[in-house]
């Protein structure tokens, strides 16, 4: 098993699976150090921009860009509401926030390239985008990347829930492939014209893949979970993820645990935590008017 210090982690892999144990995470400050660590400002306007040389100036223009996203992820009521006791979060709402940091992970650890933020294609924040999670492009080994993401009790439950969404991959990718990558109009500077002078031509993935020469893609698996921290037992567990194969295509798996200790515990101080964000960013957006 090889250890990696990245970081405020420390990222234990064993071939394709990869645990990210936050430093803090035996510590009362472990939820508010790993959400200031991914909602840092920097990240979040890099993630609107899909641009990795962006950075937190603290204008007005920051300022109102920062409150639009971090509402995406919050209800509502809760923006609505100054008591705690009242304070929830759907699961669709917690599942972008996962996505959200499954992206950041993909980005910083694995240097791979989004090709569009999936959460930016809705045109309501209460709207769900349905499909593949994540698609990024990884030069390294010159693959389309179709990431699946999962926040759950348990890592158990987690992996059970994953196995349910592979069983339907070869038709959400090429679902995928018709929505977003065939479309003109999405970000395609993340992808090398040798694939993309592709996309335009051909009607289908099916298509795609053959004209392109492609013969592996890559799914990158994020579970975020509570319970086990235990690095041999989630190593263990995640044996019990069923790949599966698409078009006859060489599959590189890349399995990651985030592991959050208690759920419950998570979705409260995660709530409190972008109702604070939110409330700051709209008063510095209107401080600076």
């Amino acid at each position: 098993m090889e250890i990696i210090k990245y970081d405020k982690f420390t990222v234990y892999r064993n071939k394709d699976k990869n645990v990210f144990l936050h430093i803090d995470i035996n510590t009362k400050e472990f939820y508010k150090n790993l959400l200031d660590y991914f909602f840092d400002e920097s990240k979040i306007l890099q993630y609107i921009s899909n641009k990795t040389n962006i950075y937190f100036q603290n204008t007005k223009i920051d300022c109102v860009k920062l409150y639009r996203k971090i509402t995406d992820f919050i209800d509502d009521e809760n923006l609505e509401s100054d008591n705690k006791l009242l304070l929830d979060i759907r699961t669709d709402k917690l599942g972008k926030v996962g996505e959200y940091i499954f992206h950041h992970v993909l980005i910083d650890f694995f240097k791979a390239s989004c090709i569009i933020p999936k959460l930016n294609l809705t045109s309501n924040k209460n709207m769900n985008v349905y499909g593949i999670d994540v698609i990024f492009y990884n030069s390294n080994d010159n693959t389309l990347m179709f990431g699946e993401s999962k926040v759950s009790k348990s890592l158990d439950n987690g992996i059970k829930l994953v196995n349910e969404s592979l069983k339907k991959y070869e038709k959400q990718i090429s679902e995928e492939y018709r929505l977003i990558l065939s479309n003109e109009i999405f970000h395609k500077s993340n992808i090398p014209k040798s694939l993309y002078k592709y996309m335009d031509n051909c009607i289908n993935f099916e298509t795609f893949i053959k004209e392109a020469g492609i013969d592996m893609i890559s799914i990158p698996i994020f579970i975020m979970h509570g319970k086990e921290i235990q690095v041999k037992n989630i190593l263990n567990k995640m044996n019990k993820l069923k790949k599966t194969m698409v078009l006859n295509l060489r599959i590189n798996y890349i399995i990651i645990s985030l592991p959050i200790v208690d759920k419950t515990e998570f979705e409260k101080y995660l709530v409190e935590f972008l109702k604070e964000k939110s409330d700051y960013y709209y008063e510095q957006s209107h401080e600076q008017l």
